[in-house]
């Protein structure tokens, strides 16, 4: 969805959609497209929150979209360009990785926190003073040229591993989010098509295709989790493993591999293998860190 320069704007204006939604979809039937339904109400209601508010003069700058056409951006969604947008450098990396979660991925405050493993009224706290710096420092939120995308990937990165981890282990409710976890591995996809020389992308792809190669095998009829030495691994997507190996091995040809690297080289591993390469890697990131 195009944005506007007000974040309150624009979470009323989903709010008012998800009420109209609520109100209509049951005697009316859900339409066809969800989202796009979703998408277009609450742009509707957007711009007539901005009608009643004041002139059309008034608001001539909110009325502009934030993510204006760019040289190159037919390689960008519009997810992943406002993930991009997000990722301003004037933000610190918490306050870049909670509003993209909060505002693009839709998470929760709740599940922004459990990510962070922060108390939800940290995250609140965070979300309020990203606002009000964008706000009062007149920060310009649009998209930079294609060649300055790489300098706002890591940030990115964060935020799609965010996403997925959030549909794999959801805070609340189903056992398990698919949606998220298929919208994690479609952005980190792009992600990494945009910065194919960037590793810790690639790192990042090969790690979700190794989790989620073993979706089918981790819940029992009975909705339960299966822990990773008792799964049945005829079960396991031996096309989403290949590839992920296919992908790590490019990875770690290189110097001081990254944490995406680094985790994707343990979900590798078999269940006996994993201790050992589990502390080698805890070793590796905390010197990695430090230096």
């Amino acid at each position: 969805m195009r944005t506007f320069h007000d974040f309150d704007l624009v979470e009323e204006a989903v709010q008012d959609a998800f009420a109209s939604a609520a109100a209509t979809w049951p005697s009316g039937g859900v339409p066809p497209s969800p989202h796009a339904w979703i998408v277009t109400a609450a742009k509707r209601s957007a711009i007539d929150r901005l009608r009643r508010a004041a002139t059309s003069r008034r608001h001539a700058s909110c009325l502009e979209p934030l993510l204006a056409a760019a040289p190159g951006d037919s390689l960008l969604d519009d997810e992943l360009r406002l993930i991009l947008l997000y990722a301003h450098p004037s933000l610190s990396t918490e306050q870049q990785i909670a509003l993209t979660l909060r505002f693009v991925g839709g998470l929760t405050v709740l599940e922004i926190a459990r990510l962070f493993r922060a108390r939800p009224a940290t995250i609140s706290q965070r979300l309020a003073r990203a606002k009000t710096k964008i706000r009062e420092a007149t920060i310009t939120m649009r998209l930079p040229e294609p060649d300055h995308w790489a300098d706002r990937i890591d940030a990115a990165l964060a935020v799609v591993y965010g996403i997925y981890n959030e549909g794999y282990l959801p805070t609340t409710g189903a056992l398990v989010r698919s949606e998220l976890t298929r919208e994690g591995i479609r952005l980190a996809r792009r992600l990494l098509k945009l910065a194919p020389q960037h590793n810790e992308a690639r790192g990042l792809v090969a790690l979700l295709l190794l989790i989620d190669a073993r979706f089918a095998a981790r819940v029992d009829g009975d909705g339960s989790l299966i822990p990773l030495p008792q799964q049945d691994r005829t079960r396991w997507d031996r096309q989403l493993i290949t590839e992920g190996q296919g992908l790590l091995r490019q990875c770690l040809r290189h110097h001081r591999p990254g944490p995406y690297q680094l985790q994707a080289a343990i979900k590798r591993c078999t269940p006996t293998q994993r201790p050992t390469l589990t502390r080698i890697g805890r070793r590796f990131f905390a010197f990695t860190t430090t230096c």
